[in-house]
C-alpha cells in the first residue's frame, strides 16, 4: 500500500498477506421431531468462510421468513435446539442457516414436521412418606403434553409395574394420593406419573420407602432434620418389639406402647439399665420438658410405670413403681422433693426400695411392702440417718413429713415404735413422745431435749428379790423425771410394807414406796388383781 499527492506516488508499505473471507456454507443433516405446539432441530454446521460463526437461524415456512435460534452443542459435532409456538396439527418446512462476520450461509435442506401433543413430563417436587400398611404420595403435576391428564399412575417396585391411583388437589398446586394394601417392615421403590390421551408420561424420581410404624414417627418428628438426625443401621428385632438407630438416638416400638422417640442423657441412662429389655421396658412418651423447664423428662411402660428425669446438674435418673406415683403426688419435680440423685435402689436390709432426691437439703423416698412409699427430708432426715436409716431404731417411715398441732415443728412417724412419734422442735431437736400423750411440745414433763426412745431409757434397778406382783400387764405406764417412757397401766404390788406403785421398763419391775419422788398416784393406773405372778428383776 502507497499514498499518492499532487507531486506524485509515495513509498509502499510493508507488503503483507490476507486471506479473504466468505460466508458459511450451509448446514447438513437437519433432522425435526414433533414436538407439542414445537419442534426440536438437529443439524450439522458448514464451513465457518473464514470467519467466526456469530448464530443460527430457523425458517418454518420453506426461507421465506428468518428468526434466531438458539442452540446448544450436540453430540458429534451437532447443534440442536427447539422451535416452539407452532400449532399442533399444522406441517411446517423447517430450514436453519449459518450467520457469520461475511453473511449468512445458504438455507439447508428442509425438514417437514407436524407439532402434536404429547406425553406429559414427570411430575416435579415428588415425596412418599411411609405409613402403616401404606405410602402417602405427593407431587405437583408437570407439562400435559398439549393432552389433558386423564389419570395418574403409582408404581411401588421402581416402574416394573404400575396401578392407577386417585389423586387429590391441595394448596400451591400439588396433588396427594395414598397407596394401601402394602406390608409393614418391607422396602418399596416408589414413583409415580400421569398419563394422557397420547400415553404414559415420564415417571417422577423413584423414592425409596420402608413402612411401619417406627417409619411413620420418625417421618412425623421431621426425619433426617429433626433432632435424631439421619438413619443408622437397619431397623431390628427387640424383645416384643422393634428398634432403630439414627445418628443422635432411637426410636422403639411395641404392641402395647406404640412408637416413641428417646435420645440424649436420658437415651444412654436408658439403655445401661437394659433398654427395652430392662426394668423399664418401652417408652410411652417422647422425651419432653418438666413443668419448671430445668430438666427434661421420658416416661416408660416398665414396674408398673416408669420415668427418667434428667438436668444439667443431676444427670438422669429412673424413678418407678410405688416410688414414682408418691414422687408424682408430692408433685414431681416441682414438689419438695425436687430432682432424683438415684435410680430405685434396693435398701441393705433386703426389704425396701429408695430414691433419694435434690429437694429440701437432702431427701429420700422409702417404700416396704408392708408401710407402703413416704418421703423424708430436711433434718428429720439427717437424724433418721445419724440413728441407721431404717435398719436403726426407728425402722421405715409411715407417713409423710407434716406439722404438730402446736406447729412447733414438724413430726414424723416411725416404723418400729407405731405408738410414738419423732419429733423436730422449731430448734431444730430431736425428741419423742408417746403419740397418745395429750401434752403440748414443750410443756411440763416434754422439755426440749434430745431425747430416748423407751429402749434408750436408763433406770437403776437395785437387786432385789423377786417380787410376786397382781397383774396382766407387765408393761408399765412409766413416768420417771416428769417423762414419759412406755405406755401401760400400772398395777398394784400386794401385800407387806413394800406395797406401793411399781414402775417398770419393758416388763421389769421394781418397788418403790408410792409418793416417792418420779412415782405418783394415778387413779386411772389401777387395775383388776389376778392371780400372783413373779418377775425376776
Amino acid at each position: 500500500m502507497r499514498a499518492v499527492n499532487a507531486v506524485g506516488n509515495g513509498p509502499a508499505s510493508v507488503a503483507g498477506t490476507v486471506t479473504p473471507g466468505v460466508a458459511p456454507s450451509a448446514a447438513t443433516g437437519l433432522t425435526a421431531v414433533s414436538g407439542n405446539g414445537s419442534a426440536t432441530l438437529s443439524f450439522t454446521p458448514g464451513d465457518d468462510g473464514g470467519s467466526a460463526v456469530t448464530g443460527y437461524e430457523v425458517s418454518t415456512d420453506g426461507g421465506a421468513t428468518w428468526a434466531t435460534l438458539a442452540t446448544a452443542a450436540g453430540a458429534g459435532g451437532t447443534r440442536t435446539g427447539t422451535v416452539t409456538g407452532l400449532t399442533n396439527g399444522t406441517t411446517y418446512s423447517i430450514a436453519v442457516r449459518t450467520v457469520n462476520g461475511v453473511g449468512n450461509s445458504p438455507a439447508s435442506d428442509t425438514a417437514s414436521v407436524t407439532p402434536a401433543p404429547v406425553v406429559p413430563a414427570a411430575p416435579s417436587g415428588f415425596t412418599a412418606t411411609p405409613g402403616d400398611g401404606s405410602v402417602a404420595l405427593s407431587f405437583v403435576p408437570a407439562d400435559d403434553g398439549g393432552s389433558a391428564v386423564t389419570t395418574y399412575q403409582a408404581s411401588t417396585d421402581g416402574g416394573a409395574t404400575w396401578t392407577t391411583v386417585t389423586t387429590f388437589p391441595r394448596p400451591n398446586g400439588t396433588r396427594t394420593a395414598t397407596i394401601t394394601g402394602l406390608t409393614n417392615g418391607s422396602t418399596y421403590a416408589v414413583s409415580v406419573r400421569a398419563v394422557n390421551a397420547v400415553g404414559n408420561g415420564a415417571p417422577a424420581p423413584t423414592r425409596s420407602v420402608t413402612l411401619g410404624p417406627i417409619p411413620v414417627k420418625y417421618a412425623q418428628l421431621g426425619g433426617a432434620a429433626s433432632f435424631l438426625g439421619a438413619l443408622v443401621g437397619a431397623e431390628y428385632d427387640t424383645p416384643g418389639g422393634r428398634g432403630q438407630n439414627y445418628e443422635r438416638g432411637a426410636i422403639y416400638w411395641s404392641p402395647a406402647t406404640g412408637a416413641w422417640s428417646i435420645h440424649g442423657y436420658i437415651l444412654r441412662h436408658y439403655l445401661q439399665l437394659g433398654g427395652p429389655a430392662g426394668l423399664l421396658g418401652y417408652p410411652t412418651s417422647d422425651e419432653s420438658s418438666t413443668g419448671d423447664q430445668l430438666g427434661r423428662v421420658s416416661t416408660f411402660a416398665g414396674a408398673g410405670s416408669a420415668a427418667m428425669y434428667w438436668t444439667p446438674a443431676t444427670g438422669a435418673w429412673a424413678v418407678h413403681g410405688k416410688i414414682l406415683t408418691h414422687y408424682r403426688g408430692l408433685g414431681g419435680p416441682t414438689g419438695p422433693l425436687a430432682y432424683p440423685v438415684t435410680d430405685e435402689t434396693g435398701t441393705p436390709d433386703h426389704v425396701g426400695r429408695f430414691n433419694h432426691f435434690t429437694g429440701s437439703g437432702g431427701a429420700s423416698v422409702y417404700w416396704t411392702p408392708g408401710t407402703g412409699a413416704w418421703s423424708v427430708h430436711g433434718a428429720i432426715r439427717d437424724h433418721w440417718a445419724a440413728l441407721g436409716y431404717e435398719r436403726g431404731v426407728l425402722g421405715y417411715p409411715t407417713s409423710d413429713e407434716s406439722g404438730t398441732p402446736d406447729k412447733r415443728g414438724p413430726v414424723q412417724h416411725l416404723h418400729r415404735w407405731p405408738g410414738w412419734l419423732h419429733l423436730l422442735d422449731s430448734g431444730h431437736r430431736s425428741l419423742v413422745r408417746p403419740r397418745r400423750d395429750p401434752r403440748p411440745l414443750g410443756g411440763p414433763g416434754l422439755r426440749a431435749r434430745p431425747a430416748r426412745l423407751p429402749h434408750q431409757r436408763r433406770v437403776r434397778r437395785p437387786r432385789r428379790p423377786p417380787q410376786h406382783l397382781h397383774g396382766r400387764h407387765p408393761h408399765l405406764l412409766v413416768r420417771h423425771q416428769d417423762r414419759a417412757v412406755g405406755e401401760a397401766a400400772a398395777p398394784r404390788l400386794a401385800g407387806g410394807a413394800n406395797q406401793g406403785r411399781a414402775v417398770a421398763v419393758r416388763g421389769r419391775c421394781r418397788t418403790r414406796p408410792a409418793g416417792e419422788a418420779g412415782v405418783r398416784p394415778r387413779a386411772a393406773a389401777a387395775h383388776r388383781l389376778s392371780e400372783p405372778r413373779t418377775l425376776k428383776l
